[in-house]
């Protein structure tokens, strides 16, 4: 017989906080080219959160509220000019991007000024 364990070893961390989020990046998905970054990044929260969904359309009911332990999120990284921009986000049930996908959004953010230095030193090496 055979059990398995969720292995969570593919994931580093950016930074942890002893009462809020946890943020972690995964290993080996960031690509840099020309200056720039794609990144998956992981938030792990200790305490659960709502995110508002429309199924099908919200209509007269309006969005549904589900809660969440967890997002994963993709963020774009342009060293060359000091900013930064989210492109996906995931919400999970559960820890660590565990559990049941409750939503999804794929966008591309305004970009954001001033790449903060423990990420420049991670994702641009500078």
């Amino acid at each position: 017989m055979m059990f398995s364990t969720p292995s969570f070893s593919y994931w580093e961390v950016l930074s942890e906080s002893s009462n809020s989020i946890n943020y972690y990046f995964k290993k080996n998905s960031y690509k840099t080219l020309f200056g720039e970054s794609i990144v998956t990044e992981l938030s792990d929260l200790k305490h659960p959160q709502i995110v508002r969904i429309c199924r099908g359309g919200c209509g007269e009911d309006g969005p549904s509220e589900e809660s969440y332990l967890s997002t994963q999120s993709e963020w774009e990284y342009d060293c060359g000019k000091d900013r930064f921009q989210l492109l996906k986000v995931q919400y999970y049930t559960g820890h660590m991007g565990q559990g049941v996908m409750i939503d999804q959004s794929k966008f591309k953010s305004d970009w954001l000024k001033g790449i903060p230095q423990n990420y420049r030193l991670l994702f641009c090496g500078k």
